[in-house]
C-alpha cells in the first residue's frame, strides 16, 4: 500500500514537471514571435535620412541636373544652326554680288579691248586734241615733251574731270531712271481716269434713258419727287464727269513735260558719255556716240537697250590701274606721299582707296584680289602703318574676309612693333591664320595693345588657337584694366577651347 503510494507521488511530480516545462516552452515560443515582429517592423520602416535613401535622392538630382544641361545644350545647337544658316545665305548674296561685278568687268574690258581705248591711254596722252581738252585750272603740257612728271600732272586733273563726269553721269542716270518710272505712273494713271470717264458716261447714259421705260407713279407728287431725284444725280455724275476729265488734262500735261524732261536729261547724260570715252580714249568718240548725243538719246526702249552697250561705273573701274585719282583726304595723301612708290598700289585701286579712306579703315579679302603675293604683303603693311599712325580716329583695326599667312602675320605684327602702335579696337571677322604659329604671334601682339575692344568672330581659332589667346591674355599688362568687350563668335572652341 506504501508503495503505491509513493508511486503515485512520483508519477504526479513527474506530470507537474512536465506541466511546467511545457508552460515554459510555450512562453519563450510566443516571446520569440514577438521579437520577430519587432524586427520586421523596424526593418520595414527605414529612417528617412538612411544612407540608401539619401543615395537615391542625390542620383534623382543628378539625373534633373543633367536633364537641363542637355536641354539648354540642344537649344545652343539650335542657336548655332540657325547662324550657320544665316551665314551661308549671307555668303551665297555675296557671291552672287562678286559674280554679277565680276561679269559687268568683263563686259567692260571686252568693250576697251573692241576699240573704245584701242590707242591707248599712255600713248595718246600727249597728242594734239588730248591737250584741247585741257581746262584752264589744269597743268598743260606740250605736245612733243616726253617728260614723264609733267605728262603725270596733266593727267592727274583729266583724271580728276574723268571721276567727277562719272559720278555726275551716274547721278544723272540714276534721276533718268526715276523720270522714267514717274512717267510710267503717270500714264498708268491717265489710263484709269480714263476707264473711270467711260464709266462715268455709261452711268449717265442709262440713267437719262432709265424714267421713258419706267410705269408712270399714281401720283403727281412721286413722279415730281422721282424727277428731281434725277435730275440731281444727273448733275452729280456730270460733276463728276467733268472732274475727272480735268484730272485727264492735267495727267497729261504732266505727262508731256515729264517727256520733254526726259529727253534733255537723257541728251545730258549721252553727252557726258561722249566726253568721257574722248578723254579717256585721246580721240574723237565714234559717230554713232556723238549722234546719239545730239538727239538726245533716241528716246523711248532703243535708248533703254543702248544704256548696257557702254557701262560706264565698270568701265572707269577696269581703267583703275592705269588712271589713279587725286586723293581727297589731305592726312591720306601726306601718308600716300610719305610711302613713296608702294603708294601707287593704294592710288591705283579705287577698291584699296576706298578701304583706306573709310572711318575707321576697313581692309576685306576681295580689295587685294589680283594683287600678287609682295604687292598684297605691302598693302597689309601701310594698312597697319595707317590704322597705328594716320587714321583718324586712330587705333582701330578692322580685317575681314582674308586667309592670313605666315608673311602677312610677319608683317602686321612687325608694323605695329615699328609704329609703336597703341591699339584700342581690333576687329577680325573671317580671317582665319594659315598655320598654328601665325595665329599665336598674332595674339602675342595684341596681347601688347591696350584694348578695349576685341572681336575674332568667325576665325576657326579651335582650342590651340584659345590656349594663344588665353596665354596672350595672361602676359598682357594692359588687358585687364582696358578690355571691355570680348567676342569669339563661331570658333569651334568646344569644351576644351572653352576651359581655356
Amino acid at each position: 500500500m506504501a508503495v503505491e503510494v509513493a508511486r503515485d507521488e512520483a508519477l504526479a511530480q513527474k506530470a507537474a514537471k512536465a506541466a511546467k516545462a511545457e508552460n515554459n516552452n510555450n512562453n519563450n515560443n510566443h516571446n520569440n514571435h514577438n521579437n520577430n515582429d519587432n524586427n520586421n517592423s523596424n526593418v520595414a520602416s527605414d529612417p528617412p535620412n538612411s544612407p540608401a535613401l539619401q543615395r537615391i535622392a542625390d542620383l534623382e538630382a543628378k539625373l534633373r541636373e543633367r536633364d537641363g544641361e542637355l536641354a539648354a545644350e540642344r537649344e545652343r545647337s539650335t542657336r548655332a544652326r540657325k547662324k550657320l544658316r544665316q551665314l551661308l545665305g549671307k555668303l551665297a548674296e555675296r557671291d552672287a554680288a562678286l559674280a554679277e561685278l565680276r561679269a559687268t568687268l568683263d563686259v567692260a574690258r571686252a568693250a576697251i579691248a573692241a576699240g573704245v581705248c584701242s590707242a591707248g591711254l599712255a600713248g595718246q596722252r600727249g597728242t594734239p586734241y588730248f591737250n584741247k581738252k585741257m581746262t584752264n585750272n589744269q597743268r598743260s603740257f606740250s605736245a612733243s615733251s616726253g617728260h614723264q612728271g609733267a605728262e603725270d600732272k596733266g593727267y592727274g586733273g583729266e583724271s580728276f574731270r574723268v571721276s567727277s563726269l562719272t559720278s555726275q553721269g551716274l547721278a544723272a542716270k540714276e534721276h533718268l531712271a526715276q523720270m522714267r518710272a514717274n512717267l510710267a505712273e503717270s500714264e498708268r494713271e491717265v489710263r484709269e481716269l480714263e476707264e473711270r470717264r467711260l464709266a462715268k458716261e455709261a452711268d449717265l447714259r442709262g440713267s437719262s434713258g432709265a424714267p421713258s421705260s419706267t410705269a408712270p407713279s399714281r401720283g403727281g407728287e412721286n413722279e415730281d419727287s422721282q424727277e428731281l431725284q434725277h435730275s440731281t444725280s444727273a448733275e452729280s455724275a456730270q460733276t463728276q464727269l467733268s472732274l475727272i476729265s480735268q484730272q485727264i488734262v492735267e495727267k497729261k500735261r504732266f505727262a508731256a513735260e515729264l517727256v520733254q524732261k526726259t529727253k534733255v536729261l537723257e541728251a545730258q547724260v549721252w553727252q557726258q558719255r561722249t566726253v568721257i570715252v574722248e578723254l579717256l580714249s585721246g580721240q574723237r568718240a565714234p559717230a554713232s556716240l556723238r549722234a546719239r548725243a545730239s538727239s538726245g538719246g533716241g528716246g523711248g526702249s532703243e535708248s533703254s537697250a543702248e544704256e548696257g552697250a557702254v557701262p560706264q561705273p565698270s568701265f572707269r573701274a577696269s581703267l583703275g590701274a592705269s588712271l589713279p585719282l587725286p586723293c581727297q583726304d589731305e592726312a591720306l595723301r601726306a601718308f600716300l606721299d610719305a610711302a613713296g612708290d608702294a603708294a601707287g598700289l593704294i592710288l591705283r585701286s579705287p577698291a584699296l582707296r576706298s578701304a583706306f579712306e573709310v572711318r575707321p579703315p576697313e581692309l576685306c579679302g576681295s580689295t587685294l584680289e589680283g594683287c600678287s603675293a609682295e604687292e598684297r604683303v605691302t598693302v597689309l603693311s601701310l594698312f597697319t602703318a595707317w590704322v597705328a599712325v594716320g587714321s583718324s580716329p586712330a587705333g582701330a583695326m578692322r580685317l575681314s574676309d582674308l586667309s592670313l599667312t605666315e608673311e602677312d602675320t610677319v608683317e602686321i605684327v612687325s608694323t605695329l612693333e615699328t609704329c609703336n602702335a597703341e591699339l584700342e579696337e581690333w576687329e577680325m571677322m573671317r580671317c582665319p591664320a594659315s598655320s598654328i604659329s601665325a595665329s599665336a604671334s598674332l595674339l602675342r601682339s595684341l596681347g601688347s595693345q591696350p584694348l578695349r575692344r576685341l572681336s575674332l568672330g568667325y576665325n576657326a581659332l579651335g582650342p590651340t588657337g584659345a590656349s594663344s589667346l588665353a596665354a596672350a591674355a595672361a602676359a598682357s599688362q594692359s588687358w585687364a584694366s582696358s578690355l571691355e568687350h570680348l567676342s569669339l563668335e563661331m570658333n569651334g572652341l568646344g569644351d576644351e577651347g572653352c576651359r581655356e
